[in-house]
């Protein structure tokens, strides 16, 4: 298990006998539509996950603020606010560059 998968485990199965592991607003709202979460802990939970969201993000980005600001300034390119793309991305997705729409096959390329 690589790439963050341990995390999101135990982001699921720690929390998850109290709050049935909803750590994602969408699926709490499509529990309540399919009646499965009452409407009225929507706002609540919602909240809860949005604020811990940022909070995670907010402690990731002190942990690791030395690292993120090395990769920045040993890669060129472009960049805005002083953050490349590599960094902004840790924190955010983006969509593809124009061009760039769908992946290249290799039957296209020979």
């Amino acid at each position: 298990m690589g790439d963050g998968h341990v995390g999101r485990a135990v982001a699921i199965y720690v929390p998850g006998g109290v709050s049935g592991a909803r750590i994602n607003p969408a699926v709490t709202l499509a529990f309540a539509v399919r009646r499965r979460f009452p409407w009225c802990k929507v706002a609540p939970y919602t909240a809860a996950q949005l604020i811990g969201a940022f909070a995670g993000r907010a402690l990731v980005y002190a942990v690791y603020h030395d690292a993120i600001s090395a990769l920045d300034q040993a890669i060129t390119g472009p960049k805005t606010n002083g953050r490349t793309l590599a960094a902004l991305s840790m924190f955010a997705t983006f969509p593809a560059p124009s061009g760039c729409t769908r992946p290249v096959t290799t039957a296209e390329t020979e």
